[in-house]
C-alpha cells in the first residue's frame, strides 16, 4: 500500500490515516473534496470498530472479496475490536507480523448482524455475522511501528477514541467475600 506523499505522511503518526474514497467518484474536484470532508467528519463523530488485516487480506477486500481472516472463516463471523481492545489484540495475535493494516468500520452498518460477545477477560468484543466488504471500510492505517516485543502499535488516534455506545459493560469479577 502506497501512502499519499503529498499529504504529509509520517509513518506511525495520526497523519498516516488514509481516507477511503468511494468506488464511483465524481471527477469534479469540489465534489471529491466534499465527499472526503464528509468521511472525515463521519470518522471523527462516530465510535468505530477495528479489524487488523494482512496486506494479502486487504488486497482481497479491495478486489471485491469479503473481509475475513482464517479465524473468521473457522468461527463463522468476522472478529473486530474496539478502540480500547485493539492494542491487546495486536499484542496477542500479530506479534512479529509486518505489512499489516488497521481498518475502521462503522458498527451501525451491520444492525442485528453485529453481536457483542464475551471474550478475553469477560470483555465484550464486536463480532459481525455478515459479509463485510470494501464499502464498509471508513479508514485504513498502516501498522508500521512496533513495540519492543515486536507487536504492531495501534495509532494513538485510534486508541484514544470512545467505544461504541452499543457495547455492553464488561463483566466484573464476583466478590466471594
Amino acid at each position: 500500500m502506497q501512502a499519499p506523499q503529498d499529504e504529509g505522511y509520517t509513518p506511525g503518526s495520526s497523519l498516516a490515516l488514509i481516507l477511503r474514497r468511494p468506488k464511483a467518484v465524481s471527477k469534479d474536484e469540489g465534489a471529491l473534496t466534499a465527499r472526503l470532508a464528509t468521511r472525515l467528519q463521519h470518522r471523527q463523530t462516530r465510535a468505530m470498530i477495528y479489524k487488523i488485516l494482512t496486506a494479502d487480506q486487504l488486497a482481497v477486500v479491495e478486489s471485491g472479496g469479503p473481509m475475513q481472516a482464517p479465524v473468521d472463516v473457522a468461527d463463522g463471523y468476522v472478529h473486530f475490536s474496539t478502540s480500547k481492545q485493539v492494542q491487546e489484540t495486536l499484542s496477542k495475535w500479530f506479534r512479529g507480523q509486518t505489512g499489516c493494516v488497521l481498518v475502521s468500520v462503522d458498527p451501525n452498518d451491520f444492525g442485528p448482524d453485529l453481536k457483542w460477545e464475551k471474550s478475553r477477560g469477560g470483555d465484550y468484543f464486536p463480532h459481525v455475522y455478515a459479509t463485510v466488504r470494501d464499502h464498509n471500510i471508513s479508514s485504513v492505517w498502516p501498522l508500521d511501528e512496533f513495540d519492543a516485543d515486536g507487536a504492531p502499535l495501534a495509532p494513538d488516534f485510534v486508541t484514544s477514541q470512545p467505544e461504541p455506545a452499543s457495547k455492553p459493560p464488561a463483566s466484573q469479577p464476583k466478590d466471594n467475600a
